[in-house]
């Protein structure tokens, strides 16, 4: 597990999405959400981030100021693991690969598929998972 994508995953979760980190997750990915950042610059490749349905849930309603007791759109639900995933990204490719300027596109809603560089961390309000591939 690396351990640099484990403590930017906790940082940005907690300071950006209001969400609890608890340390290291072990067992399966969640594979409730997944969301595909790709990026170029000195290098190119992949950030993807996964998470659990509930995770997803509470991000939103932190995010979008959703009561507890309503529901959270599956829209909403994608739409702020995305903005985590950008972020996330954006704070990792400049730590773990060369400095310089990366351009991001738009997340994407994908299926997991990890290889390289992996994290993965549990929350008081679920799961995530994080893989960063270089091409």
């Amino acid at each position: 597990m690396n351990e640099t994508l484990l403590n930017i995953l906790a940082q940005v979760s907690e300071q950006m999405g209001f969400l609890t980190p608890l340390g290291p997750a072990d067992g399966a990915v969640p594979g409730d959400l997944c969301i595909a950042v790709r990026f170029r610059g000195p290098s190119a490749g992949l950030v993807l981030l996964a998470a659990s349905r509930p995770l997803a849930e509470a991000l939103a309603r932190n995010l979008l100021a959703i009561d507890a007791g309503d529901p959270v759109a599956d829209a909403d639900a994608v739409d702020a693991l995305k903005e985590l995933a950008n972020i996330v990204a954006g704070n990792c490719l400049p730590q773990l690969l060369q400095d310089g300027e990366y351009h991001l596109e738009s997340p994407q809603a994908a299926a997991w598929n990890a290889g390289g560089e992996l994290a993965q961390l549990s929350c008081a309000e679920g799961e995530l998972a994080i893989a960063l591939q270089v091409d």
